[in-house]
């Protein structure tokens, strides 16, 4: 499953969770421009022991799920866009505080991939 996912519900068997606030602030940095995916990943293994994506046998999962949640994220082209952009932050962050509480429905990676808009072929 998908090592980013996994990582926020602490099912990941060899690398630490990752704290659904901390991915909420990157995600916020992010949308202000102020931090970009490959800082994200750097961050990640600097306060959590492990970036994304570092797996030894070169799986890049975890970076590609985080270009992927970004990505999800609208550009701001007109105020319809800026409302969008903000809407789509709050559902983010309204998800991974739920799946903090690592409950049904956001108790599974998958669960977890498909509410944050994550590409289900990745795995």
């Amino acid at each position: 499953m998908g090592e980013l996912y996994e990582r926020l519900l602490d099912q990941h068997p060899t690398k630490d969770k990752i704290s659904t606030d901390g991915l909420q602030a990157c995600v916020r940095l992010f949308i202000a421009n102020l931090i970009t995916v490959p800082q994200i990943s750097q961050l990640m293994a600097d306060h959590y022991g492990a970036p994304l994506g570092s797996d030894p046998a070169g799986d890049n999962a975890g970076m590609a799920e985080a270009s992927d949640l970004v990505d999800w994220i609208p550009a701001i082209v007109t105020d319809v866009d800026r409302i969008l952009r903000l809407e789509r932050l709050a559902l983010i962050e309204s998800v991974l505080v739920v799946a903090d509480l690592r409950q049904p429905p956001m108790d599974s990676p998958a669960a977890l991939r498909a509410a944050l808009g994550g590409r289900p072929d990745r795995s």
